[in-house]
């Protein structure tokens, strides 16, 4: 019983083992199958996304291929119509080709570094192409400068490939070889020798004179005549100081500009050769002028007669003995190369990078100009005003020892306003005439606004054998005339004035009375008793302003303090002394300046010129006080006691009440 009950569990376990085994494999040989199938999908999706990526190529090819061949032929239209254009065009338009070009010969007169307006760095030469034929090269890359100076020392030829040849102005009929950083230098042999051109050689005035502007001079010597202007200029922005001389040899003269550190270099009556200058059209003449690269050196006395047409220099030039009233100095560090303005300068440091033409330089290179304008009073108490150059101001300095002040433009210019005995040279072009006339006793005085500043004017009439005009005097020279007497009138300008013409004087006008001149009644001109009125009267409110005024510009000082001894000038920035700024008086009741001053000196009370309140009690404690009333209801005199003959004012019009009130 026992063993059969096991065989049969034995059996069982079998069973089911054998069932699970079965099932197993068929899990198993399903799950292959699964995989499979899979595999085989998977490999037709990726055959089948791979037949569409070659497809997509093979389109994007196509059309790669397409476009290629529309641009092709596209650039093809284009040449063809260019190359039609340019052979419909007349010969005189037509360009150089810039592909591949090449000119041999021998380089002449290698140009220093130089800057263009738009502050590219180039510089320039002359190459010898044939026996007798030159032609100019501007090189825009400053690498080459060094091969091309040592070809020109070594007397090599050399060919330059790649350059573009354009039109030359200085040289009708040749060109000029242009050659930027794509051309190339080599050295060759040519069948003939170097021969330099003859403007290196030393020429005559004659011979430059034939010459066409913007052409190079080798040396040319001649005698500087002392007729000399100097003056300054803008070019591109930055002041440059000039000097015009004459030079003249055996064969004529001729205009020579002198540039900047050249200005100081010559000398009138004495002979130069003048090296590597360049000739320049003016007013359609030839002249010269000088450049970075030329060279002044003193020769030998050339004995020349005097040059025809030059003016003398007493005509050119005039000396004062004045005395510095303002004074303005302004200095600047300047490249030595490119002449810009440094504006970030730091005077300690030892290296500066220009900020024009970009160079690190050392900072002993930027040289210092100094400019300027002065306000002088000569000795018979005229003043006028002056441009200063940068040659006077730094000679001055040198002269008196003070070569250390050329950079303290403050120390400078309390030197000069602190200096008495000071002798100018001012050119000619600075004066004006004089004119003389009787002043007729009808005068009219008021007050203006001129750029938001009250002036003081007064219209006088002036008269001499030949007619009459009208005469403006502004602010001091109001109380500088009188009626009846005459005058020379200097410095003065003219005006149009109602299609009429007037004279004005200005800042440098000077006012002389001369002997009495008989002329005879001017005709039209009005009474003065048709003018004025003298009234008795008593004064019941006034207000008095009293300002401060530069004595050149005529501006109001806002910020000026009493007791400074020196004050710049807040319209016209030049330092002055503080006598210098005289005050302006003015009030309500139309007083004009002349009024209160001439009153107040006359009462001893010329201390009261200074404070407006005591002058405003001191009136309205008057009670006998007598006022010269103009047409115009400008007070124009002020004095005490009652008027003999009190004249009432024209009494106004009567107005209808209901405009009035209207």
């Amino acid at each position: 019983m026992c063993t059969t009950g096991l065989e049969q569990k034995v059996e069982t376990y079998q069973i089911k083992t054998g069932y699970i085994l079965n099932n197993n494999k068929k899990l198993r040989e399903r799950q292959a199958v699964g995989k499979a199938s899979k595999r085989v999908h998977k490999e037709q999706v990726c055959s089948k996304e791979l037949q569409q990526l070659k497809h997509m190529r093979r389109r994007e090819y196509e059309t790669e291929k397409l476009v290629a061949q529309a641009q092709s032929d596209a650039s093809q239209e284009t040449n063809e119509k260019e190359i039609d254009d340019e052979e419909r065009a007349s010969p005189r338009k037509r360009r150089f080709k810039t592909a591949e070009d090449s000119v041999e010969g021998f380089l002449h007169n290698v140009s220093p570094r130089k800057q263009s307006k738009n502050n590219v760095p180039f510089f320039t030469a002359e190459i010898q192409s044939a026996r007798q034929e030159y032609h100019r090269v501007v090189v825009f890359s400053i690498e080459k400068q060094a091969s091309f100076t040592q070809a020109e020392k070594n007397g090599n030829a050399v060919r330059l490939r790649n350059v573009k040849r354009s039109i030359s102005f200085s040289d009708p009929g040749g060109y000029d070889i242009l050659c930027s950083a794509g051309t190339s230098v080599e050295a060759i042999t040519l069948p003939f020798v170097p021969c330099r051109p003859a403007s290196c050689k030393r020429m005559t005035i004659a011979e430059v004179k034939a010459l066409g502007p913007k052409q190079k001079v080798g040396e040319v010597r001649g005698q500087v005549q002392p007729d000399a202007v100097t003056r300054t200029v803008v070019v591109n922005g930055v002041d440059c100081e000039l000097k015009e001389v004459v030079i003249c040899d055996s064969t004529g003269q001729m205009t020579l500009t002198l540039w900047d550190r050249f200005v100081n270099a010559v000398e009138g009556s004495k002979s130069y050769a003048f090296k590597n200058v360049s000739t320049r059209e003016r007013q359609r003449a030839i002249t010269l002028s000088t450049g970075p690269s030329s060279l002044a050196e003193e020769v030998a006395d050339m004995k020349v007669a005097g040059a025809s047409g030059s003016r003398a220099e007493s005509t050119r030039k005039v000396l004062l003995s004045a005395t510095g009233k303002g004074i303005e100095v302004c200095i600047q560090r300047r490249c030595s190369a490119c002449h810009a303005r440094q504006e970030a300068f730091a005077e300690k440091s030892k290296l500066h990078r220009c900020e024009g033409c970009k160079l690190k330089q050392a900072a002993s290179a930027f040289v210092p100009f100094c400019s300027g304008k002065a306000l002088v009073a000569t000795a018979d108490a005229e003043q006028c005003g002056f441009q200063l150059t940068n040659s006077a101001l730094c000679n001055y300095l040198r002269r008196e020892g003070l070569a250390d002040l050329l950079l303290d433009s403050e120390a400078i210019e309390e030197h000069l306003l602190e200096s008495r005995d000071l002798t100018l040279t001012v050119n000619e072009d600075r004066y004006v005439g004089e004119v003389r006339g009787q002043v007729q006793p009808d005068a009219v005085t008021r007050t203006v606004v001129v750029n938001g500043v009250d002036c003081e004017l007064k219209e006088v009439v002036i008269c001499d054998s030949t007619g009459q005009m009208t005469l403006t005097l502004w602010d001091r020279f109001v109380n500088a005339v009188e009626g009846s007497k005459s005058y020379a009138f200097k410095n003065v300008s003219t005006r149009e004035r109602q299609r009429a013409i007037t004279l004005s004087t200005g800042p440098s006008s000077l006012v002389e009375e001369v002997a009495d001149m008989k002329v005879a009644g001017a005709s039209g001109s009005r009474a003065e008793s048709t003018s004025k009125v003298l009234l008795s009267a008593t004064v019941k409110g006034i207000e008095v302003c009293i300002q401060r005024r530069c004595s050149a510009c005529h501006a109001r000082q806002e910020a000026f303090v009493e007791k400074s001894k020196l004050h710049r000038c807040e319209g016209c920035k030049l330092k002055q002394a503080a006598s210098a700024f005289v005050p302006f008086c003015s009030g309500k009741a139309l007083v004009t300046n002349s009024a209160l001053c001439n009153y107040l000196r006359r009462e001893g009370l010329a201390d009261l010129l200074l404070d407006s309140e005591a002058i405003e009690e001191h009136l309205l404690e008057s009670r006998d006080l007598t006022l010269t009333v103009n047409e115009d209801r400008y007070v124009e005199a002020i004095e005490r006691g009652s008027a003999e003959q009190p004249l009432a004012p024209q009494q106004p019009e009567e107005r209808d009440s209901s405009s009035e009130q209207l």
